[in-house]
């Protein structure tokens, strides 16, 4: 197993979660969290320096969060299935049974889910209550579901209290897919919500899974999920430009290429 980590505050996903509910001073947060303001000054500036929110006058907001979207959910779920169904295959395959995993929303993340179905002694978190709803088939998988909004175009669970809930966990994987990653091997995302999820739990993964199709190469998105040094395998139905392969190369992340039956 990896140990790589991703190094970030748990204060910080709360407060992102926060601020994507509604803008937030500097002040008020300090008092939220029992520190000084100059701490969630600090914070601010983290946060802002990562292109997750802007900051005016000791008031942190974040411009225009519904343009964030992806490609509409529905049809989503009916491209790429064949690439993303394989990729799902080949994830559970390696993932051994007695395994605690992350699973966040998604439609490649559901595929994972349902291949999950064929394992066993499973504990699986998710913030997806489409994902949930597909694993409860099986006796077999214990699953958990923090609190929060539902988020009604792709059953995601949203909200500050989804952070906190899940801090409380530590699991052997995340598995996650990404909007897109860039020819640096920066993973992308759409919604600042599910970034602060997936990075809370990122930071408590002994390793971080990308699924992705291969059109993930050649999509756009706004949100920074995690560098290459973050990620310590990616399945994909293509093998990666030649570029992203060395830095993939370079950091030691685990690349499968799945092919389709």
């Amino acid at each position: 197993m990896s140990d790589k980590h991703f190094n970030n505050s748990p204060r910080l996903n709360q407060i992102l979660a926060k601020i994507q509910e509604a803008p937030c001073s500097q002040d008020e947060l300090a008092i939220e969290f029992d520190v000084s303001v100059q701490t969630i000054r600090r914070d601010f500036a983290t946060l802002k320096q990562n292109q997750l929110i802007n900051v005016k006058s000791g008031v942190a907001y974040i411009d225009n969060p519904t343009s964030l979207v992806n490609t509409d959910f529905t049809t989503r779920q009916s491209k790429y299935m064949p690439e993303k169904e394989a990729v799902a295959q080949a994830i559970a395959r390696d993932i051994p049974d007695g395994s605690t995993i992350f699973l966040t929303v998604g439609t490649t993340t559901e595929q994972v889910a349902q291949a999950l179905l064929k394992k066993k002694e499973l504990t699986v978190i998710t913030s997806s209550i489409r994902v949930a709803n597909i694993l409860c088939e099986s006796d077999n998988i214990d699953v958990l579901v923090p609190s929060g909004k539902i988020r009604k175009n792709n059953g995601g669970i949203i909200g500050s209290t989804v952070v906190e809930d899940i801090n409380q966990f530590h699991v052997d994987y995340t598995v996650t897919s990404v909007g897109a990653i860039t020819e640096d091997g920066i993973a992308l995302e759409y919604n600042i919500d599910d970034v602060a999820i997936a990075r809370t739990m990122i930071g408590q993964s002994r390793k971080l899974i990308i699924a992705i199709d291969h059109s993930k190469y050649t999509s756009n998105a706004s949100v920074v999920l995690c560098k290459p040094d973050l990620i310590d395998a990616i399945y994909c139905d293509a093998e990666p430009p030649a570029k992203l392969a060395n830095i993939f190369a370079d950091h030691g992340v685990e690349y499968h290429h799945v092919t389709l039956k």
